[in-house]
């Protein structure tokens, strides 16, 4: 602009007129004549685009600046009129107007840049699904789970949308996931509809034996148990009794039976839903009277359930785990292959040399897989599994640990099992803490759960077996611990932010 502006001056030497002129030494010669002006040449555009395209761009730092990239090779700066409605871009001629580079581009710009910019706004699209409001809320924290920085969900409340802005690949993979968790949640709706229709009402009555009499006599004088605010709204009475000197308390609620083939149609085919609703309630299910639910032959049993998943419940359970009747029961074993730590002795003594059959094979070639089955022998499950666990103070201990159990989980849902069996897996000889254990069970359950979008085919239930009542209870209360830290940490998480879980790196190969 300076050259231009001495050109466009008039200047005297020693009293001599002088003309200047601006030489171009690509062609060698000076350029004469009047400048040339952009009058007729637009050099500011709006492009349109859709409002939630608009919005994912502006808050979007990093699409923005691709955006302005490409629109770079076409000398156009990008605004976003946020003022506007409709909302607009805006694109700006990138050089001085006064310049020949000006003068050079002029003609062909406007074309260019609205070229560059559609080329560019055409790689995303809009994608929208209607959802009541309630329907919304049962799937709105599994949605927002969806958005990451390539892509963006949210759900309008005035039209009753879940809008999904993306890449076009990106639009419709979403689409389908959310499509999935609309089924899902379509299903647990119709489940908790026919969980309320009518049924048949009647009294259940289950006697507790106690330890002593004085227990009975403690219990009746001062817990007041049926004045418990937890036990009287759930309509429960509880009385101490004695018969024959052996004390007990006798315990009466309510027995709902749902006796249509419509109502036990429904209730099977959403069984796990059902389970879900009935811990809620603080209560058990039978699909039929014949049914014998996964458990231990018989006696009574302590138990807290907790559900991992949408999929998955884990229950811990407090018995032996060579009584326990399940599809697949996980059977702790040393790279030796020994059945040198107390639960393999156990599954041993009661599953007879047939357990033992596979293991004698596979000492004498080379196994490479930490997990494989076995005959089940005289042990009431379809399947047994034997996984290797390894040694506390090995490398990557906790990982490989974690990584045995996924892997068994796997194994269970490939033999088509709808229950598993576990010991508390690493502890004892192998050298783990309970905690770490629980640890490990749990990211294994959720790393399996979501390898299935939380719906496995088979797999929906996890019991962790132990004599021990007192272990029993620290486990329940390091999962309830676990489960209560990710809640909160959920809860404090933004909407618009990805909710995702990260795992540890943990790859699952079905072998034959």
């Amino acid at each position: 602009m300076l050259q231009y502006e001495v050109v466009q001056q008039r200047h005297h030497l020693l009293g001599v007129g002088i003309t200047t002129a601006l030489f171009y030494s690509r062609f060698q010669k000076a350029l004469i004549g009047k400048m040339t002006t952009l009058s007729g040449i637009r050099t500011s555009i709006t492009i349109p685009v859709h409002e939630e395209v608009f919005n994912f761009f502006g808050k979007n730092e990093p699409i923005k600046k691709d955006f302005q990239n490409q629109l770079t090779m076409a000398h156009a700066n990008v605004f976003f009129g946020m003022s506007t409605s409709p909302r607009k871009i805006v694109l700006e001629m990138a050089v001085n107007k006064e310049s020949l580079a000006a003068l050079r581009i002029g003609p062909t710009w406007e074309c260019n840049a609205k070229r560059e910019a559609q080329a560019f706004l055409t790689k995303y699209t809009v994608a929208e699904l209607a959802i009541k409001v309630d329907m919304w809320k049962r799937v709105k924290n599994d949605c927002l789970s969806l958005v990451s920085v390539e892509a963006d969900l949210s759900f309008k409340e005035t039209s009753s949308k879940i809008v999904i802005v993306a890449l076009k690949d990106v639009v419709r993979k979403l689409s389908d996931k959310s499509r999935t968790l609309l089924e899902n949640a379509t299903k647990d709706l119709a489940v908790d509809r026919n969980i309320n229709d009518e049924s048949m009402v009647s009294d259940y009555v289950e006697m507790i034996r106690l330890k002593s009499v004085q227990e009975m006599e403690f219990v009746e004088s001062c817990m007041n148990v049926s004045e418990i605010p937890e036990v009287k709204n759930m309509a429960i009475t509880i009385l101490a009794s004695r018969a024959q000197n052996c004390p007990y308390l006798r315990v009466t609620g309510k027995k709902l039976t749902y006796s249509n083939a419509g109502e036990a149609k429904v209730l099977k085919k959403h069984e796990d839903n059902v389970n879900a609703r009935c811990k809620e309630w603080h209560c058990k299910v039978y699909q039929s009277p014949g049914q014998i639910s996964p458990g231990l032959k018989s006696g009574r049993t302590r138990r807290f359930v907790h559900r991992i998943s949408r999929g998955i419940t884990l229950t811990i359970v407090e018995g032996d785990l060579h009584d326990y009747t399940v599809d697949a029961l996980i059977c702790p074993m040393s790279k030796s292959l020994s059945f040198d730590n107390p639960t393999a002795q156990q599954l041993l003594n009661v599953g007879g040399c047939q357990i033992e059959e596979v293991c004698r094979k596979l000492k004498k070639g080379e196994e490479s897989s930490v997990v494989f089955l076995s005959k089940p022998g005289n042990l009431h499950t379809k399947s047994l599994i034997y996984t290797i666990l390894p040694r506390r103070n090995q490398y990557q201990a906790s990982h490989h640990l974690k990584s045995a159990i996924y892997h068994s989980l796997h194994k269970a849902e490939d033999g088509n099992g709808t229950s598993v069996a576990v010991p508390v897996l690493g502890i004892g000889t192998f050298g783990f803490s309970i905690e770490e254990s629980c640890i490990a069970i749990r990211e294994a359950i959720l790393q399996f759960s979501s390898d299935h979008q939380n719906y496995p085919k088979n797999l929906k239930t996890v019991f962790v077996v132990n004599p021990d009542f007192k272990t029993v209870k620290e486990i329940d209360t390091l999962i309830a611990q676990l489960q209560s830290a990710e809640r909160t940490q959920s809860a404090r998480m933004p909407e618009n932010q990805v909710c995702s879980r990260k795992m540890t790196s943990v790859a699952y190969h079905k072998t034959g």
